[in-house]
């Protein structure tokens, strides 16, 4: 346990694993405060990444607000609200090493933000991208997008630089050892042009053509991008409810930028439609889970993009929870898929799979008193994870780590 007594908010948290199995899980509160804390703890958690700042911060409303570089240094993006509580809105870049108080960064004056899609993506060596969506208009040509680059660890941030897209909608944003940014997106409001798009950007700043993935009818589901540049997107068609109704899709970037032709997935993975349930590790092997129906399936493909046969993670699974799901790859290749149940109350089970070793078991992660609202997993470079929860009392913030066997 991380958090006790004070409400938080009801999105989820975020967590990053450092070298030596050390867990950091940041989360927002009800009343528009942010904290983070490590696990074992460190001297003074839970953490105030505002220094009891009396302007109201807030964290995203998914996972993509912690980062955490080869070297344990953290990077952590945040909203914060300039006019007691309400908008405009500034985004914040606060960073330190693990163990150690959050520095305090000069906020990004960008009037107004939309929280909710704010994300930071980190690679080994300390790069970073800061990306938010501005504005408030109902229509997507008024909300453009933004980003702020670092090109290493400790480095000054670049000034807010908006993404040459159009019409962007649900954005997601990884970065790539070489500092190379990957700004993946939604056209759904263009009935000729829409779908899925991508498009890069170079360490000096120079964006290359966007690229139309897919056409009308389909939606991103999510993102990964490797240390070597390679990516993966999966995507499909999706009704109002949020499930997939038709043929689910992945396409590949290679490192020089090239992409690849749409590859159909077997039908039933929707991939996890909120995290995103595909990664990626240094080699360029990808792993994607999903559902179908009651069984959670995964699958990998080999570095140079050929896709394997589907394997079943967890079969036969007790009331599924379809939005609970999440696949996460380190650099060498372990890896890790969580996914959600339900049998007197919610529950979330997970499989770990050592680099070259077999999948083991099923286990079950929360406890039968604590069961999960939203969640966080992440592997750490040299093999430890980390699982982190709201409860659904609203009261707790859980985590749960471990370790590789020799």
């Amino acid at each position: 346990m991380v958090s006790r007594g004070r409400d938080v908010a009801d999105a989820p948290p975020d967590v990053a694993v450092g070298a030596r199995g050390t867990a950091t899980v940041a989360w927002s509160l009800v009343d528009h405060g942010i904290r983070t804390a490590d696990n074992p703890a460190a001297p003074g958690d839970p953490q105030d990444p505002t220094h009891g700042s009396p302007l109201t911060a807030t964290f995203p409303q998914f996972d993509d607000y912690l980062g955490i570089d080869a070297a344990d240094r953290q990077t952590l993006v945040y909203a914060q609200h300039r006019s007691g509580g309400g908008k405009p809105r500034d985004v914040v870049r606060s960073d330190r090493v693990l163990g150690a108080d959050w520095s305090n960064s000069t906020a990004t004056a960008v009037d107004p933000v939309r929280p909710d899609l704010m994300q930071v993506a980190v690679s080994s060596s300390g790069a970073a991208v800061a990306l938010w969506q501005q504005g408030q208009s109902p229509s997507l040509r008024n909300q453009p997008l933004h980003i702020s680059y670092r090109p290493s660890a400790g480095a000054a941030w670049t000034s807010p630089e908006r993404v040459p897209v159009w019409q962007a909608f649900a954005p997601r944003v990884g970065i790539d050892d070489a500092g190379r940014v990957l700004v993946a997106y939604d056209r759904i409001a263009d009935p000729f042009q829409g779908g899925v798009w991508a498009v890069r950007r170079g360490p000096t700043g120079r964006w290359e053509k966007p690229q139309h993935l897919i056409g009308p009818g389909n939606e991103m589901f999510g993102l990964a991008v490797g240390a070597r540049g390679t990516a993966v997107v999966t995507y499909g068609e999706v009704y109002d409810a949020g499930r997939p109704i038709g043929p689910q899709f992945t396409s590949r970037m290679s490192p020089d930028g090239s992409w690849g032709a749409p590859v159909r997935q077997p039908q039933g993975p929707p991939f996890g439609l909120i995290s995103g349930a595909v990664d990626l590790d240094a080699k360029g092997r990808a792993l994607i889970a999903g559902w179908d129906g009651r069984h959670v399936v995964g699958r990998w493909s080999s570095p140079d993009g050929r896709w394997r046969k589907p394997f079943v993670v967890a079969a036969d699974v007790s009331n599924p929870r379809y939005f609970l799901l999440q696949a996460a790859v380190n650099r060498r290749g372990d890896a890790l898929v969580v996914w959600g149940a339900k049998t007197q109350q919610a529950q979330l089970w997970a499989r770990y799979k050592p680099v070259g070793q077999k999948w083991t078991k099923p286990v079950m992660v929360t406890g039968t008193d604590h069961p999960p609202s939203w969640f966080s997993a992440a592997v750490g470079e040299c093999g430890h994870t980390a699982v982190a929860w709201t409860t659904s009392d609203g009261r707790q913030v859980q985590v749960r780590r471990a370790f590789p066997i020799p």
